[in-house]
């Protein structure tokens, strides 16, 4: 894969998973809990950094580009700490 598809795909975001049918209805309902629990902490997540860092509405309407840039650093951050606090335990 080229650079230009590294980075195409690193911002498409994951569809989401089927489960297979094998796959039992407590199995389904707990990854369902924990997909809410995930976008959730990470709203929250997003949200503080925000707040902490100064990437505001005001900054979007003055710098559209420095916006993006701190938003996207700050959900590629969340995004790890999401997986590190409860995924990957």
């Amino acid at each position: 894969m080229g650079p230009d598809a590294q980075s195409v795909s690193a911002r498409t975001p994951a569809r989401p998973v089927q489960c297979p049918a094998s796959v039992g209805k407590t199995t389904r309902t707990y990854l369902a809990d924990l997909n809410e629990q995930a976008a959730d902490r990470l709203a929250c997540i997003v949200s503080q950094m925000q707040e902490a860092e100064g990437v505001t509405e005001e900054l979007k309407a003055r710098d559209q580009l420095a916006w993006v840039g701190g938003m996207n650093s700050i959900r590629s951050r969340a995004e790890e700490i999401i997986l590190s606090e409860m995924i990957f335990v």
